[in-house]
């Protein structure tokens, strides 16, 4: 009898969820896009449906340099069509190359990272650059896209990103970046 009297509960309960058209869950969806024909293609047809676009489109260099951009395509969709748009690009490690046939490849470069990690100063030219950018285009955030780190790295990753939130470039740790440690 209780199974049962659970049974027209959640029937119901799906039933108003129905018929009022109301979401019970508030989850905010997020694309990933790169700066490519198809991604950018995609991001304008579903533009309407997304709530968080994340665009991999910045890469770490060595000393600190940072490079890309968001496309002018996002950032014109969030100031015109859709204000509610947040942006939270990827900052990666992420070196393109073409290939002997002349095909564009990528790849996930340590040696800007780690170059990174064991230099502080290029802590603070790497933060800066993420604030202004941030401040400049109103990014909810960002992402650390950073694979293929020696683990003998890891405590310096973990100042690296205490760093960043102590001087307030990023919020929360959590679920900000994404990280890949291998061993040597």
């Amino acid at each position: 009898m209780l199974v049962f009297r659970n049974l027209k509960l959640i029937l119901c309960l799906v039933l108003f969820i129905y018929i009022s058209g109301q979401s019970v869950f508030a989850f905010e969806k997020l694309w990933y896009v790169k700066d490519e024909k198809r991604g950018i293609e995609s991001f304008q047809k579903f533009h309407g449906k997304i709530d968080i676009v994340a665009p991999q489109t910045y890469f770490l260099k060595q000393n600190g340099v940072v490079v890309g951009s968001v496309p002018t395509v996002i950032l014109n969709t969030k100031e015109k069509i859709n204000k509610n748009l947040k942006i939270m690009p990827l900052l990666a490690n992420i070196t393109h190359y073409k290939d002997a046939s002349g095909k564009q490849k990528e790849y996930f470069n340590r040696n800007p990272v780690h170059n990174l990690l064991d230099n502080p100063k290029n802590w603070e030219k790497v933060s800066k650059f993420m604030r202004e950018e941030a401040y400049k285009y109103g990014y909810l955030g960002w992402q650390l896209d950073l694979e293929n780190i020696e683990v003998n790295r890891r405590e310096k990753l973990n100042e690296f990103v205490k760093y960043l939130k102590r001087i307030k470039v990023i919020k929360s740790i959590w679920n900000f970046f994404k990280l890949d440690l291998i061993s040597t």
